[in-house]
């Protein structure tokens, strides 16, 4: 809509001569091959990764657009005076080599819609793709050097005036191919890919560039400069879209890593941190308790009799039984800082920051009435239980060494007839503002 609108706002004054601004033509030009520069690298990456041929001959069709161009803009009359003449070059090239890059590609953009239907059904369809893609190459190399140098070729452009190869040989070819590509991909257009909708806005963008160009009789008219910014906008359309498919692919990658991270560091079954993010965790929360000098707590807690459970009522059940004792552990663990995690097989861990041993024990004795609530039946008769160590840092204390701790806490817990809490004792002679300030709980 956008360029039939610019068509139709043009076409009254298309004929209006506005004199000969080579800097602008050189920076609209200049835009021009840098973005189909870049179309047609962000296309090849694109061919690559996803091992299609169809996009790979896409590619290459901007690949050729911007090759011709190239010595397009070089000699282009007035644009760089005299460089045309010192390596002999045909007065008329640039007209050529307009027609060349045009049609190139369009015919590529023709060959992508073909081949991507059919490169899975037709298994000669990696030929052809292989074949336009040499084409375009061969065509490159034969068909340049003669629009440059072949002499006595005729003009396309005569007493000022765009002459009858241009306006009934040239245009018309590039309009019936524009067509053909237009028709092409609506009818073939995968819904789900928005590169085939802007390709047919390329087509119309090449269509429209050739009718402001004949109505604008002749060069550095309204017209002609219209027709410049239109191809900038059509050959950059394609290059849009891959763009914003990148950053697209980007934001989902970002979010495909964050929900990997997360099942990285997530117990599948209860739903609990697992031991590798446990260990991340408990090395900066106790790292943050010696630099900051105060307590730091943990309980470790253990079911009861676990194996007979399984060996009763199946692995199915231990796996129910898992899960709603790791909600009872979480449900249990209040503050915000604090930090439950599943610590391997039967065992499940707590992190209780700023927490000293009587609270750690507080703690503890919460989380084995809540398995308790949960009212899971344990094979021999009651319920199932859990039995918790807890352990908090002593001054000078390691991480290792707490962990050792709270362990040795839990088998005197299960020592001494499972279901309950027990705290490690400290030794003789703690220091005072140890953690064991606060009485302490078996």
């Amino acid at each position: 809509m956008s360029l039939v609108l610019a068509a139709l706002v043009v076409t009254p004054v298309a004929g209006i001569e506005l004199g000969a601004s080579y800097s602008l033509f050189a920076m609209l030009l200049a835009a021009t091959i840098m973005g189909t520069a870049i179309t047609a690298l962000l296309l090849l990456v694109q061919a690559r990764s996803m091992r299609s041929l169809p996009t790979a001959v896409l590619s290459a069709g901007f690949v050729y657009a911007c090759a011709t161009m190239v010595p397009y803009a070089l000699l282009y009359p007035g644009m760089f005076p005299g460089f045309g003449a010192a390596i002999g070059a045909n007065p008329g090239a640039q007209g050529y080599l307009w027609f060349f890059w045009q049609t190139g590609l369009l015919v590529a953009l023709l060959a992508y819609q073909w081949l991507r239907l059919a490169e899975r059904a037709d298994p000669g369809a990696r030929a052809c793709g292989q074949f336009v893609i040499v084409s375009l190459t061969g065509a490159y190399v034969i068909l340049t050097p003669l629009a440059i140098w072949l002499p006595n070729l005729p003009n396309t452009l005569e007493d000022g005036h765009w002459s009858a190869l241009f306006t009934q040989f040239m245009a018309p070819i590039i309009a019936l191919l524009a067509g053909l590509s237009i028709f092409e991909t609506i009818r073939r257009r995968n819904r789900a890919n928005v590169l085939d909708s802007w390709i047919a806005i390329v087509a119309f963008g090449i269509i429209v560039d050739v009718y402001l160009t004949l109505i604008g009789i002749t060069r550095f008219t309204v017209g002609w400069y219209a027709s410049r910014a239109v191809v900038l906008f059509a050959t950059s359309a394609v290059l849009a879209v891959l763009l914003a498919q990148a950053a697209q692919l980007y934001a989902e990658l970002i979010q495909r890593a964050e929900v990997l991270e997360g099942e990285a560091h997530t117990d599948t079954l209860t739903g609990l941190p697992n031991r590798r993010r446990f260990d991340e965790e408990f090395a900066r929360a106790f790292g943050s308790a010696i630099r900051r000098s105060s307590p730091i707590g943990v309980a470790i807690i253990d079911i009861d009799r676990f194996k007979n459970y399984n060996d009763s009522f199946g692995h199915q059940a231990g796996d129910e039984a898992l899960r709603r004792i790791g909600e009872a552990i979480a449900e249990s663990v209040e503050r915000s800082g604090d930090f439950a995690a599943r610590y391997g097989g039967e065992e499940f861990v707590v992190i209780l920051e700023d927490t000293t041993l009587a609270g750690a024990a507080g703690v503890g004795e919460r989380i084995r009435n809540a398995v308790l609530d949960a009212g899971i039946r344990a094979p021999a008769g009651g319920l199932l239980s859990v039995s918790v160590g807890v352990a908090a840092r002593l001054p000078g204390s390691t991480g290792e060494a707490l962990l050792r701790q709270a362990d040795a806490a839990l088998y005197d817990a299960k020592n001494a007839g499972r279901n309950r809490v027990a705290s490690w004792r400290s030794p003789e002679g703690a220091p005072i503002g140890s953690a064991y300030d606060e009485p302490l709980i078996d």
